[in-house]
């Protein structure tokens, strides 16, 4: 199908430097996809606050990409950002009931926000265009447009888990949501987990809206399939190989005195198991006293969601954490845990991940879990880390050759860790080659045409009733393979 690809964040990178959380990859791939002579259009918010935001508009033009960037007034951030996305739909699809904090105000100005984003995109459209909306705080944003009259093929794209039925039950919006997702063609989700959570929710809902004559919002069922993120793993493992990284690895070496390096990396977050990781850790120290002086930590937190309650709080709570460790098992010379809070250059966190031996990723619950691909594809393949993995990420279902754990178990987090300190040279190697032929076969190009391709088919099957149809519908070479993913490929170790 020829046209535009439309690509719809909650970010439109029209400042450079900028982009949407998990879409690192999408501007190189909306790069390419327009130098082969698709041209792309990005839309979004511009990521500024305007006393005027309905008369402000920002477009940059990149080659074949345009970037539209539309601004927010103070208080469509604060209830559309801040209130709904972040405190209600965030520790709702990540299934933590208890943190959610609803008020209807937010709700309105949540759908008020994707209505006028709906509304300003629609007069940019084309025919022949494709689009394709990203995550959580655009949900409603395809039946807005439907609303406006657009019938273009229509594709969502879900960065966090879907979440269960019992969650789902208890949210009093659950049958809007539902009404929102029914206006796509196809919806894309990270694990197969996801997948039958969305599919059950979806066959829920049609069951009690169908008992109401007047009410057929419900008859556009989407296709759905598994399509994990990708990462752009060449231009990573090049980056990792290049002289600058190798030479700041081996700063980072003597500064830490060639201890053995465990290493941790993701933004500040309660979903991310943070304190949950240094009780293991601290668990481990306990049990193994002849590492001491041997092994140290590095936890790297980006600083995230200030103003969201509870984050400022899980900070505190972590570094006092931290300086607890510190405290009890340190020695002359020797600090267990190196706690950074801050953002790392690309190159910095490439040289930690290549020399760290054990990669440590153990959210609660997580989606796309890009910085454990990141690991992977970073490391010396004459010398690879271990990944100890969370079970509950998104990619503990690609990449099982990782040391898998239940976060939550500080045993299980210490057990693990000193497994992969202890394991021989030969069983790292094949775990990583392993790890690398998922990684290189389903990579973010494959994702990103993965994806175009199944929102174009399902758009040619809109309309269909046939339920077996509905359940059979997959994406060809991407995770309905599992022999792929589970395969012990040959990968030459130079």
């Amino acid at each position: 199908m020829s046209g535009r690809l439309v690509v719809v964040s909650h970010r439109s990178p029209v400042q450079d430097g900028s982009s949407a959380a998990g879409l690192a990859a999408m501007a190189d791939i909306a790069v390419a996809e327009g130098d082969a002579g698709a041209p792309v259009l990005w839309f979004g918010w511009s990521g500024r606050i305007s006393q005027d935001p309905t008369s402000v508009v920002s477009i940059r033009r990149d080659r074949a990409l345009t970037c539209v960037g539309v601004d927010l007034s103070a208080s469509q951030y604060e209830g559309h950002l801040t209130g709904f996305s972040h405190s209600t739909l965030w520790p709702a699809f990540h299934d933590m009931p208890d943190r959610i904090r609803f008020h209807a105000d937010d709700l309105a100005l949540y759908r008020a926000v994707n209505g006028m984003l709906a509304a300003r995109l629609a007069p940019l459209l084309r025919a022949g265009d494709r689009l394709w909306i990203h995550d959580y705080h655009l949900l409603p944003m395809g039946w807005m447009l439907r609303q406006c009259g657009v019938d273009a093929p229509l594709g969502f794209y879900l960065h966090v888990p879907f979440p269960s039925m019992d969650t789902l039950l208890d949210l009093p919006w659950r049958r809007k949501l539902a009404e929102d997702l029914s206006a796509y063609d196809f919806v894309g989700l990270q694990t197969r987990r996801d997948l039958l959570n969305f599919r059950e929710f979806m066959r829920r809902a049609r069951s009690a809206i169908a008992t109401r004559r007047d009410d057929n919002r419900l008859q556009r069922q989407p296709r759905a399939a598994v399509l994990p993120v990708g990462i752009a793993t060449r231009a990573t493992m090049a980056a990792a190989d290049s002289a600058e990284t190798k030479e700041q690895s081996v700063r980072f070496s003597r500064c830490l005195r060639d201890r053995t390096v465990i290493v941790g990396s993701e933004r500040l977050d309660y979903t991310k198991g943070l304190l949950e990781r240094l009780h293991g850790y601290e668990r481990l120290l306990s049990r193994r006293p002849h590492l001491h002086e041997q092994v140290s930590l590095v936890q790297v937190t980006a600083p995230s969601r200030s103003v969201v309650p509870g984050y400022l709080e899980l900070r505190e709570a972590q570094k006092t954490y931290g300086q607890q460790i510190n405290d009890r098992f340190g020695a002359r010379g020797w600090m267990p845990l190196y706690d950074i809070y801050g953002s790392l250059s690309a190159t910095s966190l490439a040289a930690l991940y290549r020399g760290a031996r054990v990669g440590l990723f153990t959210p609660l619950r997580d989606g796309a879990s890009l910085m454990a691909k990141k690991y992977v594809a970073s490391q010396d393949p004459r010398d690879p880390g271990v990944l100890v993995l969370s079970r509950h990420a998104g990619a503990a279902e690609q990449l099982t050759e990782a040391l898998l754990v239940d976060p939550s178990d500080p045993d299980q987090i210490a057990d693990a860790i000193h497994q992969a300190l202890e394991l021989p040279l030969g069983e790292r190697q094949d775990r990583w080659r392993r790890m690398m032929v998922k990684l290189l076969h389903h990579d973010a190009l494959q994702w990103h045409s993965g994806f175009v391709d199944a929102l174009c088919q399902a758009h040619r099957l809109a309309g269909a009733r046939d339920e077996a149809a509905l359940e059979a519908f997959a994406v060809p070479g991407l995770t309905d393979q599992p022999g792929l993913l589970n395969a012990a490929v040959a990968f030459p170790v130079p």
